[in-house]
């Protein structure tokens, strides 16, 4: 107890305990905050904000006034316990976001200046009084002395501010808006003069400005490649509304404009049926709206920034190298880049900003440590970034690098034109909860090569063009009572390890880390997929014995449209009680419906009947004889999974007679190989592996399959497209083979493969050539993409006969169509593949087949091969 120790407290302290029994620790602060690091570590029984940790063994902790722990020493040995304490109340290690105070802004103050820009007697030259006030509030900033209160009254002020002085804990330095959403900070001035041009609703100005194209950032060029327009920072508002830029006068269209630098003009369209008569337009010539550089005690409040033309990576209001810095009830609207950016900074507040409809990212933060960010939104964003397909790079509702003790609440990203919220890369002791992530068109949430603590809770991650959460070679991850739903690609959730450990160095500390995927907790959360090729979890990359050994699930709801393939583990599909079985985790855990209120209004809060209604009373499975090891049940479930799928039979095929067959010898035409190195021998960009050479019985089907190395290294037809067209010698592969038959057959079959089978459209047309002259065929189409509706999947299904070979692709089957997993027996999880066998049912079996016509569509961007025929007799 911090009040019971001496006087003289040293910065470290031991304290005594146990020697003969084990026991428990209680300790209570009573004056302040301490942190704490224990010697040994204790097992964590009780700790608030921190229930991540129970049970857990660890060495740091943070008390703040009158709050409690409690450890449960296992020790009979003597047990010191190190108390270090640190003056400022916050110890940097605790894994428990630090206590967040606002800045003192007292509302009297002894010092205020007025700015009033619409005030018939505002200058510059005023005394800054109700009365007489300023002009601007950059006149106001360089006048403005610790316990300064700036006063703004309503008005649009075309200006950039530069904070000169700091304020201190108990005098800050406020900019603060009388009326919210009044007082607006603009970085376009208004252009009159218009005149109109040759074409009709063209108007013609001057232009002065040569801003030309932005140079690629530090780091950048080599690595990304972006578009002009991802450069240009010119923006015009005609009526309050963004004009949309071109880059060619030829693409002028109505609501757009085009700069000629060369000229020195720009022209507008107006939209249709609109007039210039009384039009106000107005042309962003500004940047950096506001600066605080190496300034404490700084706040604003009541502010809208918008129209800030600084060009990629800029923000309208940047902070850098300061602390202690407020900014509440502030808007973001409408700038060229980021509405706001922070920058080697600490010890801020970002309360009920709105930071919307910008061109790159909301809000951007590089290095920062300790921030409270509540009721913020960034939606709509990167749309400049959208127009050049510049989505995935540098931005998103949301995009922050090393920051370190931050707590988010309550923050809203919808509709960004790219991610929701980026985590990059060195992130530690973050606390994210109740924030909703939605609709927007890339990734929910991005963690990236992070060390961790993280924890998001309550939070809702739906509906987005990407994953919902992804992470690469992260740490310490706990995602609690969250929302998973409907997000389009990959898996609502998917730990990726992306080699086998990520270097990083702790920008604060320098210490190193070898991060990998490990220390996860899933628990209570609800994740739905509605597509098949996203399961709810979808674990990949190297590192995954370790991520399953340190990982804990429990309280989990996982609900998709096939439980077969509700979680994807290394290209493996299986169910929740596979899944149980494999991994000893979510034995409480619930495969179904979730029954939310109505998900197209976004209530996604348990309906009447809901099963999570009942989450605390669900049944905990026991596995008889315990878990097993996960990568030998991953592998023995692929195992079983292959050797099931094969033996499965056609309806048609089971039990018909060996003699009843006639397999084709495809030897002749056979023009690729398929298992060999090289580019002249794969399907798609990997080779065939483990599919040897000889008879195979698939499907209940017997096929020969050609040994390459006995026919010139050709081991199946590979029938021309888009994708692939000459063979080695140069000569163009065929986009139609004929196979003589020449026998009667109640049904033929093919095996078959493709790649890069994204589309469900027809590729390719397989005829049967009857001995007198007519013909019958089946058209070739792959499944392609899966969509997001359920009956439009089923009928996908039931109008395809193949698809493309990769394992990430939603597979298939139908009563003419099957699968056919490809393994290596000895590492059944690497390199799956998937071919599949067609069935056609001859509608005429008394007529002779005398040729089988293989035909491909070559302007299609696809590759089909023919691997075997065979004929039932």
């Amino acid at each position: 107890n911090k009040a019971n120790l001496p006087e003289d407290v040293p910065t470290t302290k031991f304290l005594t305990y146990g020697g003969s029994t084990a026991g428990t620790i209680h300790l209570r602060t009573t004056a302040g905050d301490i942190g704490l690091k224990l010697s040994p570590p204790f097992a964590l029984q009780s700790y608030a904000y921190a229930d991540r940790w129970a049970g857990k063994r660890v060495p740091y902790f943070l008390l703040s006034n009158s709050e409690e722990i409690t450890f449960d020493s296992k020790y009979r040995e003597e047990v010191r316990v190190v108390i270090t304490l640190d003056d400022s109340g916050n110890l940097d290690e605790a894994p428990k976001p630090i206590a967040f105070e606002t800045p003192a802004f007292p509302i009297e103050t002894p010092h205020r200046i007025h700015v009033n820009a619409v005030a018939p007697n505002a200058a510059d030259s005023n005394p800054g009084t109700a009365e007489q006030p300023l002009k601007s509030i950059n006149q106001a900033a360089q006048l403005a002395t610790p316990g300064t209160r700036i006063v703004i009254h309503p008005g649009v002020y075309r200006e950039s501010i530069v904070v000169k002085n700091s304020g201190t804990a108990a005098k800050p330095i406020l900019f603060e808006g009388t009326k919210k959403g009044e007082v607006i900070v603009s970085g376009s001035d208004v252009w009159n003069g218009w005149q109109p041009g040759t074409d009709k609703d063209v108007y013609v100005h001057p232009w002065t400005f040569r801003w030309g194209l932005v140079a690629y950032p530090p780091g950048w060029e080599g690595a990304v490649t972006l578009q002009d327009i991802v450069r240009r920072r010119e923006m015009i508002f005609l009526n309050g509304k963004p004009l949309r830029q071109v880059l060619n006068l030829k693409n002028l269209e109505p609501e757009s404009f085009f700069v000629s630098e060369e000229e020195k003009k720009v022209y507008l369209r107006l939209p249709a049926g609109a007039s210039m008569d009384g039009a106000s337009v107005e042309v962003a010539t500004r940047s950096a709206l506001a600066t605080v550089s190496a300034k404490q005690y700084v706040g604003f409040r009541n502010l809208v920034f918008q129209h800030d033309n600084t060009p990629l990576q800029g923000s309208a209001l940047r902070i850098q190298n300061s602390s202690n810095i407020l900014v509440e009830d502030c808007a973001f609207l409408w700038n060229n880049w980021s509405g706001l950016g922070i920058a080697g900074s600490r010890d801020l507040i970002l309360r009920r900003i709105d930071a919307s409809d910008n061109g790159g990212a909301g809000i951007l933060a590089f290095q920062v440590f300790r921030c409270l960010m509540e009721d913020a939104e960034t939606s709509r964003n990167t749309w400049r970034g959208a127009a050049g397909g510049f989505t995935g790079w540098a931005v998103a509702g949301v995009k922050l690098l090393r920051i370190h003790n931050w707590m988010v609440r309550r923050h809203r990203a919808v509709g960004n034109h790219s991610g929701g919220f980026w985590l990059d890369c060195d992130n530690e002791n973050l606390m994210i909860e109740d924030c909703y992530w939605a609709d927007n068109e890339s990734r929910g949430c991005f963690i990236e090569l992070s060390q961790g603590p993280i924890t998001i809770r309550n939070t809702v991650i739906a509906n987005n063009g990407g994953p919902g959460l992804i992470t690469s070679n992260c740490r310490k991850i706990t995602l609690e009572g969250n929302t998973f739903y409907g997000n389009r690609s990959n898996a609502q959730i998917a730990p990726r390890g992306v080699k086998e450990f990520s270097e990083l160095t702790n920008y604060r500390t320098q210490e190193q880390y070898k991060l990998r995927n490990e220390e996860w907790v899933l628990k209570n959360n609800t994740v739905v997929s509605t597509v098949l090729q996203t399961p709810p979890l979808k674990v990949s990359g190297p590192g995954l014995e370790l991520f399953f050994k340190t990982l804990t699930a429990s309280r989990n709801l996982y609900f998709c449209p096939d439980p077969n393939q509700a979680f994807e583990i290394s290209d493996v599909r299986m169910s929740l009680a596979k899944w149980q079985e494999a991994s000893g985790q979510d034995l409480d855990s619930l495969f179904g419906e979730p029954r939310f209120r109505d998900v197209t209004k976004g209530r996604f809060d348990p309906a009447p009947g809901s099963p999570l209604l009942t989450r605390d009373s669900w049944e905990i499975r026991k596995l008889v004889g315990g878990a097993k090891d996960i990568m030998a049940g991953l592998a023995e479930e692929m195992l079983h999974e292959s050797k099931t799928n094969w033996e499965t039979p056609y309806a048609l095929a089971k039990g018909h007679p060996d003699s009843g067959w006639h397999v084709l010898d495809l030897a002749a035409a056979a023009n690729r190989g398929v298992s060999a190195k090289g580019q002249f021998s794969w399907i798609g960009v990997m080779p065939l592996e483990h599919f040897e050479a000889g008879e195979k019985r698939i499907h209940g089907v017997p096929f020969r399959i050609l040994d390459e190395d006995m026919n010139n290294g050709a081991a199946a037809i590979a029938l021309r497209s888009a994708k692939l067209d000459k063979q080695r010698d140069g000569t163009p592969y065929p986009d139609m083979v004929e196979i003589g038959l020449r026998k009667k057959a109640k049904a033929i079959y093919v095996l078959h493969a493709s790649a890069y089978a994204d589309t469900h459209e027809k590729i390719g047309r397989y005829e049967f050539v009857y001995k007198d002259g007519t013909t019958a065929g089946v058209d070739v189409v792959p499944f392609g993409k899966a969509s997001i509706h359920l009956d439009v999947n089923n009928t996908l299904a039931r109008e395809s006969n193949i698809q493309d070979w990769y394992p990430s692709n939603p597979q298939f089957e139908n009563e003419n169509a099957k699968k056919v997993i490809v393994l290596d027996p000895k590492n059944p999880l690497k390199h799956v593949r998937y071919l599949y066998t067609l069935q056609w049912v001859n509608p005429h079996p008394d007529k002779e087949i005398a040729v089988i016509r293989l035909m491909s569509e070559p302007d299609k961007h696809v590759m089909l091969l023919v691997l075997g025929v065979t004929a039932m007799m």
